[in-house]
């Protein structure tokens, strides 16, 4: 619950950036945002030679797969090992919390002194804006951790996320059917409503995906035709992609931009 969390908003601060920050000397490349084009026609792909060899072999595939049992196996009841950066993850919650404490005491009494008077008192100032600076590099090495753990480490999947707000009619729910047939309609929320008007974005679907040349097909609303695109994911990253709605017009979804990029899982 917590990874989901934490991806879903690593999308949502990736989606409002108009590109990814320029890579330093020494660092690796990242590639900007690509815009991907909707179109109203789906786009006429040849099958692949493997996909028309089974369905060539469809009866005796069907006919191999009824033949199997259900066979139980005896296994192991054990415990396995707790991976210890979820240990990890507790002490780092407490640390985060005492510097937020120390930060909030020093803000109660610097409210109760009306004037520095004295270098001593200027001093005592120095004192804590170094302790805050160190507050903040101790957050920033857990920010790293996290950002290791769950955003450094992904497999192939595909992360949908919703920008601005059409001038015309509410779009109501976004439907995005994947090529594999499995099809996603998720209604939005009065609280997403408002946020995509006050300039936000919201997630609408994350999953797995095969990293290959995939073809969806996305709608608006009650729209009756959808919009199609081509997606190629990145292998064993987490790709994301973005459709902004100010450009929606009556449902058509080829109406608007979509884009697409990989998550950047440098460390900041």
């Amino acid at each position: 619950m917590r990874a989901n969390r934490l991806l879903s908003v690593l999308a949502s601060l990736a989606a409002l950036g108009a590109a990814m920050p320029a890579a330093g000397a020494g660092e690796p490349t990242v590639d900007a945002p690509a815009e991907v084009r909707v179109q109203r026609v789906k786009p006429d792909r040849p099958k692949l030679p493997m996909l028309r060899f089974l369905s060539a072999n469809r009866d005796y595939l069907r006919a191999e797969l009824d033949r199997l049992r259900v066979k139980r196996v005896d296994v192991g009841g054990d415990a396995a090992a707790i991976d210890p950066r979820f240990l990890r993850y507790g002490d780092m919650i407490a640390a985060a919390r005492a510097a937020g404490d120390s930060a909030a005491a020093a803000d109660l009494a610097r409210e109760g002194r009306d004037l520095y008077a004295s270098v001593t008192q200027l001093g005592s100032l120095e004192e804590e804006l170094d302790g805050l600076d160190r507050a903040l590099d101790a957050q920033r090495e857990r920010l790293a951790a996290l950002q290791s753990d769950y955003a450094g480490h992904q497999r192939t999947s595909l992360v949908v996320v919703l920008s601005g707000w059409p001038g015309g009619d509410d779009p109501g729910a976004v439907t995005i059917s994947m090529e594999d047939g499995t099809r996603q309609s998720v209604s939005l929320t009065a609280e997403q409503r408002e946020a995509l008007r006050a300039g936000g974005a919201v997630q609408v679907m994350q999953r797995l995906v095969e990293p290959r040349d995939q073809l969806l097909a996305v709608s608006f609303g009650v729209a009756d035709a959808p919009g199609w695109l081509e997606l190629d994911p990145a292998r064993n990253r987490l790709n994301l992609l973005r459709f902004d709605l100010a450009r929606l017009a009556a449902g058509d979804a080829a109406s608007v931009a979509a884009t697409t990029w990989v998550l950047d899982d440098r460390t900041p």
